[in-house]
């Protein structure tokens, strides 16, 4: 049994039919990591896969995009309340809903041992700086006249509601409308692969805490360092 040094272990069943028959074919549960470099953006199609690993693989299968765009929510139910070290695709009001308990964030609890990867450093990042605009104001905008007067491109992981409220000198991606946060995760870790190719700064929008706002925020606050 694979516990990366903790006295607990972590399981998971996958919905993927093409995971699910590989496991049936090899009878034993498997322990394997994320197929994507550390650190970096998680894979949502076998293209991102290509990109991280090349040649240091032997076989990529490939399934078809993922269907939620963020991973799965990691909860340790060993514990009371239990903790939430990672929101995902499942909300927590709605494992809330079904413990019939309160959850309670990692960052709430004080633990010297952290049990759940990628939680102590930068995650989920692009290879250049990613910054978060809580509200596109005029200290942002001063930003953005100095990066572009340096000559670096800016770019905007933005909204359907605020795309046009942007500088035309911007390259503006819009990932999907806030009244759907769903398709907006679907959307984020593709984008954010794709414009890191074609600037030197990534702004991104953020949204409300809470459904699977809380995930999306989540791995954005991690891939800006908190910036």
């Amino acid at each position: 049994i694979v516990t990366g040094g903790s006295p607990k272990v972590g399981i998971r069943e996958p919905q993927n039919e093409i995971a699910l028959t590989l496991l049936n074919l090899f009878g034993r549960p498997i322990a394997a990591p994320s197929a994507n470099a550390s650190g970096r953006p998680s894979p949502t199609k076998a293209e991102h896969v290509i990109e991280d690993l090349g040649d240091r693989v032997d076989l990529i299968i490939d399934g078809g995009d993922v269907s939620f765009g963020v991973e799965s929510t990691v909860l340790d139910i060993t514990t009371d309340p239990p903790v939430l070290y990672r929101p995902g695709a499942c909300p927590k009001e709605e494992i809330e809903k079904v413990l019939k308990k309160k959850i309670v964030f990692w960052k709430e609890v004080k633990k010297e041992n952290i049990p759940s990867p990628g939680l102590k450093y930068r995650h989920y990042a692009p290879k250049v700086p990613l910054y978060i605009i809580e509200e596109f104001n005029e200290i942002w905008q001063n930003k953005i006249r100095s990066w572009i007067k340096e000559g670096k491109k800016v770019g905007v992981l933005a909204s359907e509601e605020t795309k046009n409220i942007y500088p035309k000198d911007l390259k503006v991606y819009v990932i999907g409308s806030r009244s759907d946060l769903y398709n907006i995760a679907l959307n984020l870790f593709p984008s954010l692969r794709r414009l890191e190719k074609e600037v030197d700064i990534i702004l991104a929008e953020s949204y409300p805490e809470e459904g699977i706002g809380l995930a999306i925020m989540d791995r954005l606050k991690r891939a800006a360092g908190d910036k």
